[in-house]
């Protein structure tokens, strides 16, 4: 009776799990501004601008070289005309900030909730975080606000600098954030072990209950 009580939430335990292991998996998708969200070591898929399809394990994000980018900006301008007046990387560009400041930096380029930009004559790159900005000025007569600016980002017609890397088979591989359509993970998790486990704890807890009644039992 005994061996019965350690087995018999174990195997239904067990097979709960198989069956759900048998149901299909889940599918995550992640926005391409969120990426930086998903844990290292996840395998996901990555669906192109062209279509193709790359998959591998998550590692990080990064930020795409100054010379990518320029080519991924003049690539985006070429296809949109809302991009010809807006200032580029290289520009030198006036930040009006919500307190009334005026900066004025060589862009690097834009991102999700900051642009990178650096002091003229230095290398350095610098953050300037989007919520604090009130206008961009290029020139005389070139103006973004910010509202515009957020729009084009979310709309995909302005390119940022993020970038995913991933481990392909022991090889790293960075993929722009701007020449990606969509991410997404299928949960393949073995819940057999999740079955188990929790039969394996009751099968125990009802071993503990049939042992204490035994004792009782003896001292009646």
């Amino acid at each position: 009776m005994l061996l019965c009580l350690m087995s018999g939430c174990t195997v239904i335990g067990i097979a709960i799990g198989a069956s759900a292991d048998r149901e299909k998996p889940e599918k995550k998708d992640y926005a391409i501004s969120e990426i930086e969200h998903i844990k290292p070591g996840k395998e996901v898929t990555v669906i192109l601008n062209t279509k193709g399809m790359i998959s591998g394990e998550y590692v990080r994000t990064t930020r795409i070289t100054d010379q990518e980018y320029d080519s991924i900006f003049g690539e985006f301008r070429e296809k949109s005309s809302d991009l010809a007046t807006i200032p580029g990387p290289g520009d030198i560009i006036t930040i009006l900030d919500l307190a009334g400041g005026q900066w004025i930096f060589e862009l690097i380029g834009y991102n999700y909730d900051y642009l990178t930009v650096r002091r003229i004559g230095e290398t350095d790159p610098i953050v300037f975080f989007i919520r604090n900005i009130a206008d961009i000025a290029a020139g005389s007569e070139t103006t973004i606000s910010v509202e515009e600016l957020k729009m084009m980002i979310a709309e995909k017609k302005m390119p940022v600098l993020q970038a995913m890397v991933l481990n392909i088979n022991g090889d790293t591989v960075v993929i722009a954030a701007s020449r990606v359509d969509r991410v997404f993970s299928i949960d393949k998790k073995n819940r057999i072990w999740k079955g188990l486990a929790i039969g394996l704890a009751i099968d125990v807890a009802l071993v503990i209950w049939f042992l204490a009644t035994l004792d009782l039992s003896s001292l009646s």
